[in-house]
């Protein structure tokens, strides 16, 4: 703002405009000495984007754009609203709420990154570390139910959970995700052999339906959940489909268990309130605890 500051009092030294008499004299006009249109405005900012070869801008974008470098600057809100003529802050909250989306869009390309960057040996060394971490918890050894997942993508795999789950008699189920009316939506299927799955949804492994598995009702009492990225309070950041934070939400497990390697973990980032905090997240160097 600052910048802007300087930049407006040399404009209006130069346009003479700073003696009393011009106060009332509009700040940007015409060339008729009018106070400029939203017509006016639009056709000198193409006519300077043409010069410069600049394609798809308008003043609407170009005020979209304040707004949201304002929001990412942390400015109040209330100013911002009257910055745009808002009359009710809910209208321009929805920056706030898109400046998060943003944030978290960038933190999951950057772990997405880091994550392929990993070799099939570093994947398997640090899954097991994180395996047997999971299965030395006092979570695991209460629990009778466990939601699993697949691991796809470079996750961290899950197969040694699943061969000791089924050796101790724990019900262990996987699930198919499917898009329900636009909806995200998993559906969860008692596995007690590998070969009862298949490749389903994006490629990942799923529950294979043909070989009429049980489907599993009811509060399980871990639920184990991949992600992208999470931070050091246990929040989570999926792939943005939101199919886990949904199912969470709806069927309430016990408790809720992230896994991910090390690299994956960030200090801290803004949630939105459809996103859900796990109880745990376990790594190959540590674990975090939801206090």
């Amino acid at each position: 703002m600052d910048k802007t500051t300087v930049l407006l009092k040399n404009y209006i030294s130069e346009q003479h405009l700073d003696s009393p008499s011009d106060f009332e004299h509009p700040l940007f006009y015409n060339s008729q000495g009018k106070k400029l249109t939203r017509q006016g405005i639009a056709y000198v900012l193409k006519k300077y984007a043409d010069a410069c070869a600049i394609k798809e801008i308008s003043p609407h974008k170009m005020r979209h754009t304040k707004a949201m470098h304002l929001t990412e600057a942390d400015v109040n809100p209330i100013f911002i609203r009257d910055f745009l003529g808002h009359t009710d802050l809910k209208v321009t909250e929805i920056y706030s709420k898109t400046s998060i989306k943003m944030k978290k869009a960038a933190i999951r390309r950057e772990m997405l990154k880091k994550r392929s960057s990993l070799s099939d040996d570093e994947c398997r060394r640090k899954s097991r570390t994180i395996c047997e971490a999971f299965l030395a918890t006092k979570e695991y050894d209460r629990a009778s139910t466990i939601l699993l997942y697949k691991a796809y993508n470079n996750e961290v795999d899950t197969d040694m959970i699943f061969s000791r789950a089924v050796s101790d008699g724990k019900t262990v189920a996987y699930p198919r995700s499917c898009e329900n009316g636009g909806e995200p939506e998993m559906r969860f299927f008692v596995v007690n052999d590998p070969d009862e799955l298949c490749k389903g949804y994006k490629g990942i492994f799923e529950p294979d339906i043909t070989k009429e598995l049980e489907k599993f009702n009811g509060c399980a009492d871990i639920c184990i959940t991949p992600g992208v990225s999470f931070d050091r309070k246990c929040h989570r950041i999926g792939y943005g489909k939101a199919f886990y934070d949904r199912y969470i939400r709806q069927n309430d497990p016990k408790c809720v268990i992230g896994l991910a390697y090390a690299i994956q973990i960030a200090d801290e980032f803004e949630t939105e309130d459809a996103d859900r905090t796990v109880d745990m997240v376990i790594t190959e160097s540590g674990i975090y605890i939801n206090e």
